[in-house]
């Protein structure tokens, strides 16, 4: 097969990314990046923008881009491309959670199709929610969905619960006295004018009468990283798409990369890239 036939064009494929960049991720950080190869593309996790005080560990970074693979996979699938997906290979400081390889699809099943066309629909719903009425047959349904994943599910049962709201109100309560917490979550919530971050038309009054008294009880700061922390080839379009020596954005304008360091306070601006 000639490389026309190997892989998708490159509208193809930004078309396909921008779906998956529309993933769940904490605190909307949108913490990937996307390297388009000869013969493949790959996942990165993006540590400048992982979340110190709430993710030390990088877990809800990694479970982030785990989203926005499977989003990815899905929006191959309704475009006729099958995705060969090799998870977390050996690379330089395990960055790379997975390679994409890509071969044409014959056709598009109903249920990749559904999933496909979900992606622009869905939503993320921070407000409490009733338990469903079935929970057995949903817990069944929700069990198959995971073992499709190589995941397995398991239901802690009332026995279990107790426990885990006690650890709950506890954790709550450390992170309310934790000032560095305190600042990540001002830093990431409750602001309208970056595409990155939980707008305020997104939290419930409270949360953003809450956020508003953080803001006028803790001292201005910048977010808890450090000031030098920097992030390197920000582009200034939305998303930019990065192949060996070459930047450009979704849209298939000319961008100004920035390849000086730029101060992750400024990153905000920039939106989730490729």
């Amino acid at each position: 097969m000639g490389p026309s036939q190997t892989m998708p064009s490159r509208r193809t494929i930004e078309t396909a990314v921008a779906l998956a960049c529309r993933a769940p991720s904490l605190y909307n950080s949108q913490p990937w990046r996307w390297v388009l190869g000869s013969q493949d593309l790959s996942l990165f996790s993006d540590p400048d923008r992982i979340l110190p005080a709430t993710d030390a560990f990088g877990r809800q970074m990694v479970l982030s881009c785990g989203a926005a693979l499977n989003h990815l996979r899905y929006a191959f699938a309704s475009l006729r491309w099958t995705s060969v997906i090799d998870r977390l290979p050996h690379s330089q400081g395990r960055q790379c959670l997975a390679t994409i390889g890509l071969a044409p699809a014959q056709d598009v099943s109903d249920t990749d199709d559904r999933m496909a066309t979900a992606i622009t629909r869905r939503r993320t719903e921070r407000l409490p929610m009733d338990p469903p009425g079935r929970w057995d047959q949903t817990f069944a349904q929700v069990t198959e969905l995971a073992a499709q994943s190589g995941t397995h599910l398991e239901d802690i049962g009332e026995h279990g619960r107790p426990e885990l709201e006690a650890m709950s109100r506890r954790l709550s309560g450390l992170r309310r006295a934790d000032p560095v917490y305190q600042a990540e979550l001002r830093w990431w919530a409750g602001h309208s004018l970056y595409p990155e971050g939980i707008p305020a038309e997104a939290l419930r009054p409270r949360d953003t009468a809450r956020s508003r008294s953080n803001e006028n009880s803790l001292p201005e700061t910048s977010p808890p990283t450090p000031e030098t922390r920097t992030t390197a080839r920000r582009s200034c379009c939305s998303p930019p798409l990065r192949t060996p020596g070459w930047t450009g954005c979704a849209a298939e304008r000319r961008c100004r990369p920035y390849f000086s360091p730029v101060p992750i306070a400024d990153s905000r601006h920039a939106q989730s890239h490729i």
